[in-house]
């Protein structure tokens, strides 16, 4: 017996099962934490300039 007699044999439960599983994978997708860009620290640059002309001053 081969592993889709089965589901050729019965067709409707075949189709529920299939929608089952969709129902069960778009439920699982809004559990998800998706968010569109993610939590990251950027880089930042500090610049300090010390001259002579000014310690004259």
């Amino acid at each position: 017996m081969s592993p889709s007699r089965p589901f050729i044999l019965r067709p409707v439960a075949t189709s529920l099962l299939m929608l089952a599983i969709v129902l069960a994978g778009l439920v699982g997708l809004k559990f998800l934490p998706l968010s569109a860009l993610p939590q990251v620290d950027y880089p930042t640059i500090r610049c300090r300039r010390c001259t002579r002309a000014r310690a004259r001053r």
